[in-house]
């Protein structure tokens, strides 16, 4: 396989994995699985801020994300949306 190719293969896998890490959150909490979204909400936000070209997840997003109004009440869900002291 032609070194090109290969690499067009790997962008192409890692940008699904990409949605995928950063949808499932959203699809757990819509589902009614808050313990799995807050789970996954838990590991995207330790990925530290420019890992990716663009940051997945902030607090902020939370916040802002209607995808997330199911977890809204949670309290483990409102630690997550507190900015992080620097």
């Amino acid at each position: 396989m032609p070194a090109e190719v290969k690499k067009e293969i790997q962008l192409e896998i890692a940008h699904v994995l990409f949605i995928d890490i950063v949808g499932y959150p959203r699809v757990a909490a819509r589902m009614g699985e808050p313990d799995r979204a807050i789970a996954a909400l838990q590991k995207l936000l330790s990925i530290p801020y420019g890992a990716f070209p663009a940051s997945p997840l902030t607090p902020a997003l939370l916040r802002l994300d209607p995808m997330f109004d199911p977890l809204r009440n949670d309290p483990r869900f409102e630690k997550l949306c507190q900015e992080k002291e620097k």
